[in-house]
């Protein structure tokens, strides 16, 4: 005895749904594109603050950091170190134009400035590009006698 099975004609052929899916997947990816083109096209900017030291002697003040662009973009960056009352004392000389992947060193240094720093304590040091604002800050800690 042979069992026939009857074939139903309800659903839709493979290669019909594979077309379909293809078209569902070009369709994502022209509506995502122009997102993800323009996000990853953008210059991104940023700065990295490394070896800084704040060094206090009598009156005398001394800070130096470096500062490396880390971002796509260019910067003209500037830095600045602030005492407890949020005072900020700019590095000596121009803001300095950086290139990705440059880095330039900053120095502050004062003989009348002294009694706004104490040794032993914490200061922010911040990097500013003139365009963009705020870049980075760190927290530094002062040395000295």
């Amino acid at each position: 005895m042979r069992v026939h099975y009857r074939r139903s004609r309800s659903g839709v052929s493979p290669i019909i749904a594979t077309m379909m899916l293809c078209v569902i997947v070009l369709a994502v990816v022209a509506v995502m594109y122009p997102i993800v083109s323009a996000t990853m096209n953008k210059p991104t900017y940023a700065a990295s603050i490394s070896q800084a030291n704040l060094l206090k002697q009598g009156s005398y003040v001394l800070m130096t950091a470096n500062v490396k662009n880390i971002g796509s973009g260019d910067l003209n960056a500037y830095c600045v170190i602030m005492d407890e009352a949020l005072n900020e004392y700019p590095c000596q000389g121009e803001s300095r134009f950086l290139m990705p992947g440059e880095h330039a060193a900053f120095v502050f240094e004062s003989k009348t400035d002294g009694s706004s720093f104490m040794v032993g304590m914490s200061y922010k040091i911040r990097v500013y590009d003139t365009q963009r604002g705020l870049l980075n800050e760190v927290t530094i800690f002062c040395n000295g006698r």
